[in-house]
């Protein structure tokens, strides 16, 4: 099980998570928000997008932020 939580100063900060071969993230977290967790069904690469939602970005937002990744059996 893979868990992946964000805590941000800003609440646009989020995050996306997609495996290396996928042509769209399989979470979202702008949809979803700043926790997920999923079972790894393939060895492979993922990939986690920390970005800033369009709106802030164009804002010239910024963000600190702590990305917490675990992993278990």
């Amino acid at each position: 099980l893979l868990t992946v939580s964000l805590a941000s100063s800003n609440l646009s900060n989020t995050f996306d998570i997609s495996a290396a071969a996928a042509p769209k993230p399989f979470f979202v977290g702008g949809d979803a928000g700043n926790t997920h967790s999923f079972r790894i069904q393939a060895s492979g690469d993922y990939i986690i997008d920390v970005h800033l939602l369009r709106f802030a970005a164009r804002d010239y937002q910024s963000a600190q932020y702590t990305l917490n990744v675990a992993l278990a059996e």
